[in-house]
């Protein structure tokens, strides 16, 4: 005869088993390691394009994904639940060269690449600017040999989305640094320089995530493009502003240089304490390209010319510097 004991130890025991053998959820278990395939894609808080955006993964990083909906699919970022575009990933290949880099520890192992690497392979790899403003981000490889062959350069269009920045007279500062950045790009690229932009179309960007783009290519430069406002409508001129001492030569060739070329007050290169460059370790400039309120002024730097000239003076003036 089975005593009490025995039936109730058999009882827990099947409690036991049952809790032990009982396969763990998906949220645990996740479905299988992706890789992203774009530049950059941003991570949301829910599956929908108009949901916040609190962060973003760059080319390479890996994440584990446990749900999909909404052509979203959910991962972790920090302990917290994120959603990111499926078309921006894919699974990751046996042969996928290793990185360590994920969205769980925001760490990285891979050795920064030398800059006689950053442009060995320059074969099929041709991205024309004019295709950049219908992607969240482009890096423009090198497609010719000049004097900033071997060089990565990253252009940051200023402002962006709700961010209109300075507005005047019905044009917007936003608009002005992108078409601006991306003629400087092309330009860039004409002298053989390997180029980021930090944003290509109309898109809101934090300040923490044009730094991170910075720092995700391994960029020799970061120069970001702004245009400038005062009360004072006489107020006019163009400013490079640089945060460490490394930058000091940097800074003033490049401020010489957009002298040489437009034809504006000369404010000169100063130390300023910007997030962008205070908050990167690459080499880091932000330029003031002429100020918005100043009527007379605001008719010059609209226009494609004026533009075309800034672009050529960022170009000359990176030449200068990397030759010295």
């Amino acid at each position: 005869m089975i005593g009490k004991q025995s039936i109730l130890f058999g009882a827990v025991l099947v409690i036991m088993m049952f809790i032990f053998v009982t396969p763990v959820s998906a949220e645990s278990e996740g479905k299988g390691m992706y890789i992203v395939e774009t530049d950059q894609v941003d991570m949301k808080t829910a599956p929908a394009t108009d949901a916040e955006t609190v962060g973003i993964l760059v080319r390479g990083d890996k994440l584990t994904i446990f749900d999909q909906k909404n052509g979203y699919v959910k991962t972790f970022y920090s302990g917290k639940r994120v959603w990111v575009a499926s078309q921006h990933i894919a699974p990751v290949k046996k042969e996928t060269p290793k990185n360590t880099k994920t969205p769980e520890t925001n760490e990285t192992e891979s050795p920064k690449p030398d800059k006689e690497s950053k442009s060995a392979d320059t074969s099929n790899k041709e991205l024309k600017v004019a295709e950049a403003p219908e992607l969240k981000s482009a890096t423009i490889e090198v497609s010719s040999v000049g004097p900033l062959s071997g060089h990565h350069i990253v252009i940051d269009a200023g402002h962006g989305g709700n961010d209109s920045g300075a507005v005047a007279e019905g044009v917007n500062e936003k608009s002005l640094t992108l078409s601006t950045a991306l003629l400087a790009a092309e330009e860039l690229q004409r002298q053989g320089a390997t180029v980021t932009l930090t944003r290509t179309n109309d898109r809101f960007l934090s300040l923490e995530e044009r730094v991170t783009i910075s720092h995700s290519k391994s960029a020799d430069i970061f120069i970001s493009f702004h245009y400038n406002a005062y009360r004072d409508p006489s107020v006019g001129g163009i400013n490079t502003f640089y945060y460490g001492n490394e930058e000091l030569q940097l800074a003033t060739i490049v401020q010489d240089s957009l002298i040489s070329h437009v034809k504006l007050d000369n404010r000169g290169a100063k130390t300023g304490n910007f997030h962008v460059i205070r908050e990167n370790n690459d080499l880091a400039l932000l330029v003031e390209l002429g100020f918005m309120t100043n009527p007379e002024e605001l008719d010059t730097i609209k226009t494609d010319k004026y533009q075309e000239e800034v672009a050529a003076a960022i170009a000359d003036g990176l030449i200068d510097y990397y030759k010295q």
